[in-house]
């Protein structure tokens, strides 16, 4: 999940870089080092961010088991009749 993610940023961050230089009517060589910076700095970032939110996740994912199964424990032992004595 982290590189789709990393990638995809950095896809997008190298075709901005590359669009404003077009736009400013950069020459091709500064463009170009500024769209390839862009990308790099951007899949790092993209990687980090990734396994952040994977974390995140699977600790959200984590909790709410818990709780449920947690639930689910306390509402059998309400329904279960006491035993007689």
């Amino acid at each position: 999940m982290a590189t789709r993610f990393a990638s995809r940023l950095a896809l997008i961050a190298f075709a901005t870089a590359t669009l404003r230089g077009l736009l400013e009517g950069g020459d091709f060589r500064g463009t170009l080092w500024a769209a390839l910076a862009a990308l790099a700095v951007f899949y790092g970032l993209g990687l980090v961010l990734g396994d952040l939110a994977r974390r995140l996740a699977e600790e959200s994912a984590r909790t709410e088991l818990a709780r449920t199964t947690d639930r689910r424990g306390e509402s059998t032992k309400l329904r279960t009749a006491p035993e007689p004595t």
